[in-house]
């Protein structure tokens, strides 16, 4: 009892001297129901227009149907491309213009027209010289025509041909002959000969 009362005595000039330093007791309920502060919130996107937020620019969005600027760009220049033009042909434009001098009245231009065809090589002049090698009254013309008809070496000009081998002018017969040989690489000397070989091939 005495030790009791002696260490009570000796602890009051302690606590005495240590009074502010005592440390303070929490209590843990207070503690948990002080409320803390809150932080601060990025203030909210308000968007415009009922649009919403982080949304596409108008002017970034691609309207339906629209092509992107390069393309656009890509396809106007492909408009105003210059479209090359169609080159004129002068052979069709020789073959028309020698066709219509061989009903010329000169004797001389006809036939220099019925030469001249049959260097050009197009046989889309057969019928005018079978035309001519028939009707011309001139037979340099006449003659002209069956050669130019065997250089073009179509059978089409055959019968005209075969018909020409017994021509008033004998010079317009060689030619014929000639050009029948040149076309079918058959020799025959009368045009019965010619006539009858011709009859028999497959047509």
């Amino acid at each position: 009892m005495i030790r009791c009362l002696l260490l009570a005595v000796l602890a009051v000039p302690f606590l005495a001297a240590c009074g502010d330093d005592e440390p303070v007791a929490v209590d843990p309920v207070a503690e948990s129901t002080t409320p803390k502060p809150k932080a601060l919130d990025a203030p909210p996107v308000v968007p415009n227009d009922g649009e919403a937020p982080n949304a596409t620019p108008p002017s970034a969005a691609a309207e339906p149907g629209t092509k992107p600027v390069e393309e656009e760009s890509a396809a106007t220049k492909a408009e105003k491309k210059p479209v090359a033009k169609k080159a004129p042909d002068p052979a069709g434009a020789r073959l028309t213009q020698l066709v219509g001098q061989l009903d010329d009245e000169d004797a001389g231009r006809r036939f220099s027209a019925a030469v001249e065809l049959g260097k050009l090589g197009d046989v889309g002049c057969v019928d005018a010289l079978v035309t001519t090698l028939k009707d011309d009254d001139d037979y340099f013309v006449r003659r002209a025509a069956a050669r130019s008809l065997g250089m073009l070496d179509s059978e089409r000009a055959v019968p005209a041909l075969i018909d020409a081998v017994d021509d008033d002018e004998i010079f317009v017969g060689i030619s014929a002959k000639a050009a029948l040989t040149a076309i079918t690489g058959r020799r025959f000397e009368t045009k019965a000969e010619w006539s009858d070989w011709w009859a028999q091939q497959p047509r």
